[in-house]
């Protein structure tokens, strides 16, 4: 006798659907971040955020996914992260170069203006 059909791994398949599509999405952050493609990684956290909210409602009626699953998961968060934080400290110091490079301009311009004031200064003075 066969029993019919139940539904009970329907969560834990819809947990199993939703982990592997968020370990996808971690992925592709991750390119978008090598990329310097920070817009899109933006984009697709709106995405992970969604199946995070889904895989924990989903938690809330007893399936959880697999531990080597979260492992998986945890590993590629640390991953999205450290380029995150790799990209952000190189636009840090690219800031601070285009702040060094303004700084040296405004100081360039300013002796430039008082060489052309005092060069137009002899220069009116010989004419008289």
């Amino acid at each position: 006798m066969t029993l019919p059909p139940d539904h009970s791994n329907a969560p834990a398949d819809s947990v199993q659907a939703m982990t592997e599509e968020l370990g996808r999405l971690l992925v592709r952050q991750i390119a978008c971040v090598r990329e310097g493609n920070l817009d899109r990684v933006e984009q697709i956290a709106a995405q992970t955020e969604a199946l995070v909210t889904g895989i924990m409602s989903e938690r809330s009626s007893g399936s959880v996914p697999a531990s080597s699953q979260k492992a998986h998961l945890k590993r590629l968060y640390d991953e999205l992260t450290l380029a995150l934080r790799a990209e952000r400290d190189d636009i840090q110091a690219k800031l601070k170069q285009l702040r060094q490079v303004k700084k040296a301009l405004g100081a360039y311009g300013r002796k430039a203006g008082m060489r052309s004031a005092v060069g137009s200064a002899f220069r009116d003075a010989s004419i008289r």
